[in-house]
C-alpha cells in the first residue's frame, strides 16, 4: 500500500514510442479521479523466466501519489494500486 506523497514506479511498455500519452487513474467505481502523462517505448524482456524474475523493464514513469482516501485505484484499467491514508 502506498500513502499520500509515496512514489509509485510503472514498468510501462508499448508498441511504439508515445510523447506525453494520457493515462486515467479511477477508483474501483470507475470515476475519474486523475490522470497523468506518461513517455513509454517499446521494451523488451531481459529475462529468461520473466515469470518468476520479472520481465527486467526499465521504469518509465514515477507518479507520486497525491491526496487521494484510503482505497483501491486503477491506473489505465489494468494496474491496480491500494493507498492507505
Amino acid at each position: 500500500a502506498y500513502k499520500v506523497g509515496d512514489t509509485l514506479s510503472l514498468f510501462l511498455n508499448s508498441e511504439s514510442k508515445l510523447e506525453n500519452y494520457k493515462i486515467d487513474i479511477t477508483d474501483l467505481n470507475g470515476e475519474q479521479v486523475g490522470e497523468i502523462a506518461v513517455n513509454c517505448n517499446k521494451q523488451n524482456v531481459s529475462n529468461d523466466q520473466p515469470y518468476a524474475n520479472g520481465f527486467g523493464y526499465v521504469v518509465s514513469h514515477k507518479y507520486i501519489i497525491p491526496k487521494l482516501m484510503s482505497g483501491v485505484y486503477i491506473i489505465d484499467g489494468k494496474i491496480p494500486f491500494v493507498v492507505k491514508s
